[in-house]
């Protein structure tokens, strides 16, 4: 290993240059440069706690994220009236960390990371995925690319595409449609192997 475990001032200049999806392996390698053997970010108020040896830990400065209705509003509900989009944001949007969405984004390039998947477990049970068809954070196209790695397993896998639908699709007016599909779903494979 590198040096013990370096400063929060380092880490934050190597996440100003390297903490980006684009370069998410480059940013876990200059991680391990500076002495990190092990990384916890925390969804209750976006601290990370970076761990070197000897128990040595640095923790960053709890981080919290609010989105502009113009942000939620194209991420969230972007299918939706300008009223009903209006009255969630009223009703849901509350801040938090990005990190853990930047955590699962990239399960497969952190090496410390408790999100990793197994795909071939067989323990898993049957697997619903849920696409809305304009869903701007969740793109049916990752969705899709989602079944198809999930087909591997050998329970069963599912995917339900929502037509005209995006990524509220379980808070806005047509939750119900989404419920009794799940409730269907769960009904058939999972009540049914009891």
């Amino acid at each position: 290993m590198h040096e013990v475990c370096s400063t929060l001032e380092q880490f934050d200049e190597t996440h100003d240059h390297l903490g980006s999806m684009e370069s998410f392996s480059q940013y876990v390698q200059a991680l391990q440069v500076l002495g990190v053997e092990k990384y916890d970010s925390y969804l209750t108020d976006g601290h990370s706690e970076f761990f070197g040896k000897d128990g040595h830990k640095i923790v960053s400065p709890s981080v919290h994220v609010t989105l502009t209705y113009e942000q939620f509003r194209y991420g969230f509900t972007n299918a939706l009236s300008e009223e009903e989009a209006r009255q969630l944001y009223d009703r849901y949007a509350v801040p938090g960390s990005g990190t853990p969405v930047f955590q699962a984004a990239a399960t497969n390039l952190n090496p410390w990371t408790e999100d990793q998947l197994n795909i071939r477990n067989p323990e898993r049970g049957p697997l619903l995925l849920i696409a809305g068809e304009q869903d701007h954070i969740v793109p049916l196209a990752v969705v899709k690319a989602a079944y198809k790695l999930q087909q591997q397993n050998p329970s069963v896998t599912a995917l339900r595409e929502m037509s005209g639908r995006e990524h509220s699709l379980i808070i806005d007016h047509g939750w119900r449609e989404v419920a009794e599909f799940a409730s269907a779903f769960i009904a058939e494979h999972l009540l049914s192997d009891q």
